[in-house]
């Protein structure tokens, strides 16, 4: 939300601070009348003794107007204070054909700059067109002649020569800057494009490329870097196909955000054929009609923008029904600046609005430098859905994962259950039969009872649902009741010097004193001796009853200590030997649950457990 403030306000300053005024320039007091050549075949001297020039301040506006030529009469006043020359300058630096003429120099002679002439000869470098008017004593007027395909909109700037320099100066510097932020967002959005292949960003990346070669065109950056590589023709025609191509994309571009935002379908009939007005513009541009083509396009970017606000204030589908890229406030945001914008600049253009100095310059900034910080938004949107998306592929791959696993000890217990279950129930239906096998029969009777108890206690312990009973017990009597329970005193080693009183869960103790001596009976050689323990002694930092079952290897080997207290690990040689693989398991999480453990030592000849539980 942070990075969201900062666009926000970066956009209001862009919007509000044009670089275009901060030159910040004290002009001199002149004045300025204009004439309306419709043949545009008129000479200096005819116009210098029979026009009727109409005065005019601020910025001409006068629209497409291919056929005519405008001619401006500038009453410039004696003489300049700091003894440098005058400065005359004219923007926008669309104009094909500007001429001065000086009638203290020729009647017939003029000097010439315009989009048609060689940057390299201008009298005055400059990003707009300008002249350098010599010094004199009296009052007097000079005539300029002005020729375009484009819209007519002559602004006047009349400077002395050091002011004139640093405007440029300063001019160049901001715009260096502004094309540098539209550049470094185009080459991030490309980079995240290569990685995201999200299509709207494709869209973007496209479009802004076009916005910027726009700005290159129109602020006169193409003339100055380029002229003599390329012709001054073909830089006019292509700024004039640049100015369209760029229009259409934009609007495209606005089309599929409205689109991926969830555009009704009673809105999105009308922008879509609007969005491809363009394409009539580009018919006419091909006939070789520029000027009907430029004044097409002008009128799409005014309509267009009535359109998307009404979609984007009044078109969407409820909140929820389709995941945007963008959120809709900033859609909001975003539309209503360009519709304030689109008016502003294209009706001046039409000669429907009068021009002023922030209509003539906000249409060539912020057109681009709209969809610049839009896209900015828009790439960091899609980065923070790629990665919600990739915490979601994340949770559910887990949980994938768990219910995997879940299954593979699901078919784990009902293979090892149909295994074991078998057998206890063939030998009874041998009793069944008659056969008089009664301790055989109740050991397997033992077996089953073992392995359902076991069974419940894992249940228990994986959902958590087992509740410790604490009280006063004395171990040695739970041993020896496991002892005797399991086969007698006679393969036992007895050593019980642990005399305090445990409390603990008795139950769960027996159960786990019972695992481990019948761990030790199973995997231990027949008539050899197990050893048990019952000792106090320290294990991690407190005093703890330590229960140590010690057995020979058998002929099935030493367990792997990796997976030796893993559930339902069994090795591979301990296959025709009952069991479940459960009993150490849960030694191991009951002990741990209790605040104890158990620990495994092995060597050549001999296995070692030690259950420790504090007192």
């Amino acid at each position: 939300m942070k990075r969201y403030i900062v666009f926000f306000l970066y956009l209001c300053l862009s919007v509000f601070i044009n670089p275009a005024f901060a030159e910040n320039v004290e002009q001199n007091p002149f004045s300025v009348a204009y004439f309306r050549d419709p043949s545009g075949q008129s000479s200096f001297k005819d116009i210098e003794k029979e026009a009727a020039f109409i005065p005019f301040e601020g910025i001409l506006s006068k629209g497409y107007d291919a056929k005519a030529v405008y001619w401006l009469k500038i009453h410039i006043p004696p003489g300049n204070p700091s003894g440098q020359p005058w400065i005359l300058r004219l923007q926008p630096s669309w104009h094909d054909d500007i001429r001065l003429f000086d009638p203290l120099e020729s009647d017939t002679s003029f000097r010439q700059a315009g989009d048609l002439f060689p940057w390299a000869l201008s009298e005055f470098p400059s990003l707009k067109h300008a002249f350098v008017i010599k010094k004199f004593t009296e009052p007097r007027n000079v005539y300029v002649r002005i020729q375009s395909v484009h819209s007519y909109q002559i602004n006047v700037e009349l400077l002395n020569q050091m002011v004139a320099e640093r405007a440029e100066w300063y001019r160049i510097l901001l715009l260096s800057l502004y094309l540098s932020a539209m550049t470094l967002i185009w080459l991030w959005a490309i980079f995240n494009f290569w990685s995201t292949r999200e299509q709207l960003l494709g869209h973007f990346v496209a479009t802004q490329f076009m916005a910027i070669l726009y700005s290159v065109l129109a602020f006169g950056v193409a003339r100055a870097l380029i002229d003599e590589l390329i012709s001054d023709s073909a830089l006019d025609k292509a700024h004039s196909s640049v100015i369209i191509i760029y229009t259409f994309m934009a609007m495209q571009f606005n089309k599929l955000l409205l689109d991926n935002a969830g555009m009704r379908r009673w809105i999105a009939v009308p922008v879509n054929v609007i969005s491809f007005i363009p394409t009539v513009s580009i018919c006419f541009y091909l006939y070789g009609d520029i000027t009907q083509a430029l004044s097409i396009n002008s009128i799409c970017l005014m309509s267009f923008p009535i359109a998307t606000i009404i979609a984007v204030w009044f078109g969407m589908k409820q909140p929820g029904k389709q995941q945007s890229l963008l959120p809709l406030w900033i859609l909001k945001l975003y539309f209503t600046l360009s519709l304030a914008i689109g008016l502003l600049g294209a009706l001046p253009l039409l000669n429907l609005m009068r021009a002023t100095n922030i209509s003539s310059q906000i249409f060539l900034f912020h057109g681009p430098l709209l969809i610049t910080i839009l896209g900015a938004f828009l790439i960091y949107r899609t980065r923070d859905l790629e990665r919600h998306q990739r915490r979601k592929l994340a949770i559910a791959m887990t949980v994938a994962e768990q219910e995997r696993k879940k299954r593979i000890e699901q078919n784990r217990f009902m293979s090892m259950l149909n295994h074991e279950i078998k057998i206890p129930l063939g030998i009874l239906k041998l009793l069944v039969a008659g056969q008089s096998i009664q301790d055989k029969a109740e050991r397997q009777i033992d077996t089953v009872v073992s392995l359902l108890e076991r069974c419940l206690l894992d249940d228990k312990l994986s959902d958590r649902k087992h509740h410790f009973q604490y009280s006063l017990f004395d171990p040695q009597t739970v041993v020896a009741k496991a002892v005797e329970k399991l086969g007698g005193s006679q393969r036992f080693d007895m050593a019980m010097k642990g005399t305090q009183a445990l409390n603990n869960d008795p139950e769960i103790y027996e159960i786990l004193v019972g695992n481990l001596i019948d761990n030790a009976i199973k995997y231990s050689p027949s008539h050899s001796k197990i050893q048990i323990a019952l000792e106090d002694r320290h294990h991690d930092n407190q005093l703890c009853l330590c229960l140590r079952v010690r057995n020979e290897i058998g002929r099935m080997g030493a367990p792997d200590p990796l997976y030796i207290f893993e559930k339902y690990y069994r090795a591979e040689s301990a296959r025709s030997i009952p069991g479940t693989g459960l009993g150490l398991y849960l030694v191991k999480s009951f002990s741990t649950a209790l605040g104890g453990d158990v620990i495994y030592k092995s060597s050549s000849t001999h296995v070692e457990f030690s259950l420790c539980l504090p007192h």
